[in-house]
């Protein structure tokens, strides 16, 4: 998986096409961000710039400045609208559409999407220590202890997962704006937000039982973790499934 930051580099660069007079390149340079590197030369002179030329996805990436420059043109670029023109002689052209905006708009919820598979590893480590403590019911200070730390793990985990919610807003904000259905990874994420819930309540049902001793609040237990553990399963799936979907609309720019 790749960063939402080396993403974001790559982002800023535009697919010049390899048929411009003079324009060349040659073997790799090593590697950027987790990219392999092109030298690039124009007119048979090499020409770098603070982000190299880079292959993403099969196609070869050259950051519009230094190589329009090389070639005796002037770059500007547009914040608002995500375009950067390219003026050579008085002509002008807009190289960068609102696609761009789209891709970056994917990359976003691919990093949503790292958010989520990272806190569902933190949650499943969570229930799965609420199941080790079930070893320890009948000794009261061992139990206790790690029902309050797991109390104070689960605090923790709900500041995260707000933080979470945060980003994701801001990507459904976005999503609207450009009229991309993310409606499946809201339904994913209001999923994680159940198993949260059903979670907490496990840990409720399991303390109450070690406080009273029922019978019931046993059973209950054991019925609200295993209802919880298909939830988990089944959106960790689906969270699969439009991770893999995402990350082919973006291989696909």
């Amino acid at each position: 998986m790749r960063s939402r930051g080396s993403l974001k580099i790559i982002l800023s660069m535009v697919l010049i096409a390899v048929l411009i007079s003079g324009f060349a390149f040659s073997a790799s340079a090593g590697y950027f961000e987790g990219f392999q590197i092109v030298n690039v030369k124009v007119n048979g002179k090499t020409v770098n710039g603070d982000v190299p030329a880079v292959i993403l996805n099969g196609r070869t990436m050259v950051p519009a400045k230094f190589v329009s420059e090389a070639l005796g043109a002037d770059v500007a670029w547009d914040p608002v609208s995500f375009t950067a023109s390219i003026t050579q002689n008085g002509m002008q052209e807009a190289v960068l559409d609102n696609n761009t905006e789209k891709l970056k708009l994917h990359v976003d919820i691919m990093d949503l999407h790292n958010q989520l598979l990272e806190y569902s590893d933190a949650l499943q480590m969570m229930q799965i220590s609420i199941q080790f403590s079930t070893t320890h019911i009948d000794n009261g200070v061992i139990f206790s202890d790690f029902m309050s730390e797991l109390d104070e793990v689960m605090q923790d985990f709900k500041t995260g997962k707000s933080s979470i919610d945060q980003d994701a807003q801001d990507v459904i904000n976005k999503a609207k704006l450009h009229n991309v259905d993310i409606s499946n990874t809201i339904s994913v994420l209001n999923d994680y937000n159940e198993c949260t819930e059903m979670t907490e309540k496990a840990m409720e049902t399991l303390i109450q039982y070690y406080s009273y001793r029922e019978s019931a609040d046993a059973d209950q237990f054991l019925n609200e973790y295993e209802l919880l553990s298909q939830k988990m399963e089944e959106t960790n799936k689906r969270l699969e499934t439009e991770y893999n979907s995402n990350y082919a609309l973006i291989k696909a720019f």
